[in-house]
């Protein structure tokens, strides 16, 4: 097999970097450490690049500052992807906490690119759901989005070069008065966009569950990843998910993870035609009497993300079947 980015996708686009610092999950944060670790690296070859990377930081790296950006310069990156790929998008940061523009940009350009499907996740859907039902000012940016302009080099506000690889303008001014309903736009809700979740336990998943049902109610598909999972999570009135990814958590201080909590989910998803991906159990994998089951894990893999690590009841990776 393949390997995967982030054990399930085949490409990364990590155009949004930065998120809130008071989330549960902040203080273990994976792509804040990533984000600090690009900070330092680029310091010495490129400055204002580490310089970018730093503001979505605290002074010291450990922590996030509050700051959530758009990374143009790897905006147009899809559009040199030509081969049909899975791609994680935005896992440096939360788009869902990025402006109403540049989360219209993020769309846009999965709307040119229809070949490649998006996997965009979020702690807060919430904050997702309000900015696709409320009411905006109409601009070009808005027509342009779904490819209504006479310009084909103009996507989602943005003027690109000749050759549609270079964004040279960002600026489309809306027009007095006029406003318009995102979901009236030709071509919403995308095909190739998965909108995903992310939940630690039960207390996450109860929170998020009522803006990702209402983003599915629109059309969108969705998915869940349940990971870091540091508990149980009890799926009912979650039916209307594509997909469900579990996995446990990694790193030298990793919190127990218990493969019972799997079995479950995963018997869930056999009985609501869910999706299942089992992507790791991690780097602390305990059975329900705290027996650990890391040693059967290879050399080469720390934290059970190998299908040959995992039990055979739980090797089992599933894409949803989506409908064009």
């Amino acid at each position: 097999m393949t390997a995967k980015v982030y054990g399930v996708a085949d490409k990364a686009w990590q155009v949004v970097v930065g998120c809130d610092p008071h989330m549960l999950c902040a203080p273990r944060c994976w792509a804040r450490k990533t984000v600090a670790r690009i900070a330092e690296c680029q310091k010495t070859i490129h400055p204002k690049r580490s310089a970018f990377f730093q503001v979505a930081l605290s002074a010291d790296g450990k922590q996030w500052s509050g700051r959530t950006f758009l990374d143009m310069e790897h905006l147009a990156d899809p559009l040199h992807w030509r081969k049909p790929a899975l791609i994680a998008t935005g896992f440096h940061g939360d788009w869902g906490r990025l402006g109403e523009y540049e989360k219209e940009m993020i769309l846009a350009m999965a709307a040119v690119c229809p070949q490649h499907t998006f996997m965009l996740l979020s702690k807060c859907p919430d904050q997702i759901l309000s900015w696709m039902t409320g009411e905006i000012p109409m601009s070009n940016r808005e027509t342009c989005v779904m490819g209504r302009c006479n310009n084909n080099k103009t996507y989602g506000g943005v003027v690109w070069d000749s050759r549609g690889s270079n964004p040279v303008n960002y600026n489309c001014r809306p027009r007095p008065g006029e406003v318009a309903n995102r979901r009236a736009w030709p071509g919403w809700p995308l095909r190739n966009v998965t909108i995903g979740c992310s939940v630690m336990n039960q207390s996450e998943a109860d929170r998020q569950r009522e803006p990702m049902a209402a983003l599915a109610a629109m059309g969108w598909n969705t998915h869940v990843w349940h990971e870091p999972a540091i508990g149980p999570v009890d799926w009912r009135g979650w039916g209307f998910i594509k997909q469900l990814i579990v996995g446990g958590e990694s790193g030298p201080d990793a919190r127990p993870f218990v493969d019972k909590w799997a079995h479950s989910s995963l018997d869930w998803c056999r009985k609501n035609r869910v999706a299942f991906w089992m992507k790791q159990l991690g780097s602390n994998p305990v059975d329900l009497l705290g027996k650990m089951r890391g040693a059967m894990y290879s050399a080469k893999d720390r934290k059970g993300s190998h299908l040959e690590s995992l039990p055979p009841s739980l090797q089992v990776r599933e894409m949803p079947e989506v409908k064009a």
